[in-house]
């Protein structure tokens, strides 16, 4: 009998030699999705064959009519078991369930034999095809968890005009929190361009490959589009460097010479386009200064070199540390702001993470009291970027009016050092 089911299946029939088994095998064979068929006549074979073989059903054919199943079988509990007795008829089917079978026919009754041969068949085709269905689904899940969440990039995947699934960097970006499929396919409508949108999901052929997307703001992203195949059919993998190139090609012209951080003009106009664009609800930003009374002297030539070689050594950690997705300018002869896009859990934490990164900038300083750190954490919509840095700056000289510099008989750990931090 021709099956449409294209997944093959294999059988084990056991009879011993007082028993004829090639009718039942022929009989087998006729089922083209059956591709593995073992015969065995030995109760030995028969339990070596079993723990060998993943075996879809098994016929069991018994030479007496008070004869017992092996026991073996009970050791499969999933295993499809068809008993075929030579007795014309069948007593308790519960006793015969509680030997492993999962049917019985008489062997006098060849009409039955066909029709529960066929049945076996026919369940076994729909226990395989469930499994099959199950493996693909658990590959393509560990697949799509596996690409969406990444670390570094805004992934997003699309079929038939919905987002199926995104990762919380896309999110952030398009600035959509709705857990539905179709708030999350309108707000990425409206986030990307009309002509980048109708390029990525024309009704031909998907665009695949590396290209640039441009949003709604003119600000453009690389990207990567990809074809897969998932359980609905084909689909598209977009992922966007969540950083705009506008925000990382710099001329050597908005460069310090010393530093190679972003001069003042270069980072302010820098980060007035970030606070344009994001949509993040809040953000926070650092400004590093060095407090040292020994370095206030400017037209000590050796002063200069050393505030040089402090800044140069600060801007290096501070671009170690934060390599990926942050904003970083020299704003003073020893100062530095930092803005980070992606977000931490609070203010304390972030200027935790910078004094560790510091230190005493190679012994370069004799105290860590020397490094003081700003934090502001704000909505983007509430100050421009100058006034961000003017409410540093002014911070900034208060603290060193009225907190002295801390004794250098000891070295506090970066939990210990005082940390300003407003939220606005």
């Amino acid at each position: 009998m021709a099956s449409d089911w294209s997944l093959p299946l294999s059988c084990l029939i056991y009879g011993s030699d007082l028993i004829r088994t090639g009718d039942v095998a022929d009989r087998v064979r006729a089922y083209s999705d059956i591709s593995q068929i073992d015969e065995v006549a030995r109760l030995s074979n028969f339990r070596d064959h079993l723990s060998r073989h993943a075996y879809d059903f098994v016929v069991v054919m018994l030479a007496h009519a008070d004869d017992n199943l092996p026991a073996c079988i009970l050791r499969y509990p999933e295993l499809k078991v068809l008993a075929i007795t030579p007795a014309r008829k069948i007593h308790s089917l519960d006793d015969w369930m509680a030997q492993g079978a999962s049917d019985v026919v008489s062997a006098q009754r060849r009409g039955k034999c066909r029709h529960a041969l066929q049945r076996i068949i026919e369940e076994c085709r729909v226990k395989a095809k469930l499994r099959l269905a199950s493996e693909k689904l658990a590959s393509q899940n560990r697949l799509q968890k596996l690409l969406l969440n990444s670390q570094e990039q805004a992934v997003l995947l699309w079929q038939n005009g919905t987002v199926l699934d995104s990762n919380c960097h896309l999110d952030e970006l398009i600035g959509c929190h709705a857990l539905d499929p179709q708030s999350r396919s309108i707000e990425w409508k409206r986030w990307i361009s009309a002509p980048c949108y109708a390029q990525l999901h024309s009704p031909g052929e998907p665009v695949s490959g590396k290209l640039i997307i441009s949003n709604h703001r003119g600000l453009q992203y690389e990207a990567t589009v990809e074809r897969i195949t998932v359980e609905s059919g084909d689909a598209q993998l977009i992922r966007l460097n969540t950083l705009a190139i506008d925000n990382t090609a710099w001329s050597e012209e908005a460069l310090d010479a010393t530093t190679g951080v972003l001069l003042p003009e270069a980072f302010l106009n820098a980060m007035d386009s970030w606070l344009q664009s994001t949509t993040k609800n809040r953000y926070t930003v650092a400004q590093i200064s060095i407090n040292e009374p020994d370095l206030q002297n400017d037209e000590n030539a050796a002063n200069s070199t050393v505030k040089e070689l402090l800044s140069y050594r600060i801007a290096m950690r501070l671009q170690e540390e934060f390599k990926k997705g942050s904003l970083i300018g020299r704003t003073g002869s020893t100062t530095m702001t930092l803005l980070p896009f992606h977000t931490h859990k609070h203010s304390r934490e972030l200027a935790t993470r910078i004094r560790e990164c510091l230190g005493t900038v190679g012994e370069l300083l004799d105290d860590a009291n020397c490094i003081q750190i700003s934090t502001l954490t704000l909505a983007p919509n509430t100050l421009n970027a100058s006034e961000v840095i003017h409410r540093l700056n002014r911070r900034q000289q208060f603290t060193d009016r009225q907190k002295p510099l801390a004794s250098t008989t000891s070295r506090p750990t970066p939990e210990d050092l005082p940390v300003l931090s407003v939220r606005a």
